[in-house]
Parts: C-alpha cells; structure tokens; sequence
C-alpha cells in the first residue's frame, strides 16, 4: 500500500507538472516542471525524509526492464542502424570520454575551492 501511496505523489506530481506546461507561455516538458516541483517539495521538507523509498528501489531493481522496448526497436531498424553505426558508437565514445575529463575537472576545482574557504568550528559560530 505505501508503495502505491509512493507512485501515487509521483504521478500526481508529472499531472501537475504537465497541466502547468499547457498554461505556462514557454515550451518546457510537463515531466521536468514535476522533477523542479518533487525537488521543491524534498527541499521544502514537505514530503518528509525518504518518502519515496519503495518507489526508489522498485524503479531501480526493475531498470532493465524499462530498456527492453528500446532496445527491441532497435533491433526492428537495425538495418537503418547499420550504415551509421561506427559513427554513433565514435559520437558515443568520445562524448564519454569527454563527459569524464570534465566530471575530473569539476571535482578538482570544487575540491579546489573548498579547501580555500575559511572552515569553521563549532565554537566560533557561537
């Protein structure tokens, strides 16, 4: 039941996202107006700690099902794929190895700027 209760906020969540989308004068996705609205709801402390926890472990434990009509589609094309294979799997190699380089950049720097910032201990905050 609780984990009805779960997927029940998140659905209702992407509703609302999607009937803002409608309304709103730009063009955003419904689905990422429901993350920005879940996010707020999490920081907000409304949904209290780890109150998607079932959810969170169902979608994760049952993520390669979630893959098998990709990837059956694909295989109906496979024959539009073929002539451009090596070129999505070169796309696919170097923006990875791209993606990694700046991952290692970011952390590096951020790692950077936090060891110059001043740390504070508990007695000089009192």
């Amino acid at each position: 039941m609780k984990l009805l209760k779960e997927l029940a906020i998140l659905f209702l969540l992407c509703m609302v996202g999607e009937v803002l989308s409608y309304f709103l004068p730009f063009s955003i996705p419904g689905s990422v107006i429901g993350l920005f609205l879940l996010l707020a709801l999490l920081f907000s402390g409304k949904l209290g700690a780890d109150p998607l926890a079932l959810t969170e472990n169902f979608f994760l434990t049952n993520m390669p099902l979630f893959f098998i009509p990709s990837i059956c589609s694909l295989i109906t094309i496979i024959s539009v794929i073929g002539d451009v294979l090596a070129a999505v799997l070169f796309i696919c190699i170097v923006t990875t190895v791209i993606t990694f380089f700046v991952t290692a950049y970011v952390v590096k720097l951020v790692s950077k700027l936090q060891n110059n910032l001043p740390s504070k201990t508990v007695q000089e905050e009192n």
